[in-house]
């Protein structure tokens, strides 16, 4: 997943007639001349909505990232990604001074023909927060020589692949610069767990008060 994009207008009876208050969500895929493509690939991707809230996530633990979408005055969705098999890694970042989820980090998976490059960011949608946890894909024959970390303080660590374990997520510990596994590779089906039903809630509760604001907006 490259870029997914939840459309919606502002006004209910927008001043152009074919814009459409209610509008197509865009999943973009990159390609090797370094733009992108629009894919279709279901009805999520043909009906229209009003959509809102966004945040992106490897809800089911898999290694590539699911999308929840609020929409105002519509359905929540939630869309599972099972895209082609292919090695994984994630890291799981723990700051220090309360930076708990490592905000502003730079991380790095380094292979012989470049590097891979992701930001551990926060606010980055809507009235949504996407899943803090950094996530690397990469293809069958491609072998990862190391990965690195800034912190936000400009501080850096380093590890060797023996250091971690594709098809995982790790813990990466600030303080003391600790690097560990945090669960065994997942089989791909959803599991339940608390962080997971959280996050689900989370956008649950979203959808709630988007309904009540739109429902207090008419009846005024």
């Amino acid at each position: 997943l490259d870029a997914y994009v939840t459309n919606g207008h502002i006004f209910e009876r927008p001043a152009r007639a074919d814009l459409g208050w209610k509008q197509r969500d865009l999943l973009l895929l990159g390609d090797a001349s370094g733009g992108f493509r629009e894919a279709r690939c279901g009805t999520a991707f043909t009906a229209v909505q009003v959509g809102r809230g966004l945040a992106g996530g490897d809800y089911d633990d898999d290694g590539d990232l699911d999308v929840a979408i609020v929409n105002n005055g519509g359905p929540l969705q939630l869309l599972r990604n099972d895209g082609a098999a292919g090695e994984w890694i994630g890291f799981a970042l723990q700051g220090e001074a309360g930076n708990t989820n490592g905000v502003g980090a730079r991380v790095m998976l380094h292979f012989p023909d470049g590097d891979a490059v992701r930001w551990v960011t926060a606010g980055d949608s809507y009235q949504s927060t996407s899943d803090p946890r950094v996530l690397f894909g990469w293809t069958a024959g491609r072998k990862p020589l190391s990965v690195s970390i800034r912190w936000r303080d400009g501080e850096s660590v380093e590890w060797g692949p023996e250091a971690w374990n594709p098809g995982h997520y790790h813990r990466v510990v600030e303080a003391d610069g600790t690097l560990a596994v945090l669960e065994a590779a997942a089989s791909g089906k959803p599991r339940p767990s608390l962080r997971r039903i959280a996050v689900i809630g989370g956008f649950v509760l979203a959808a709630l008060v988007f309904a009540l604001l739109q429902f207090l907006r008419r009846s005024r």
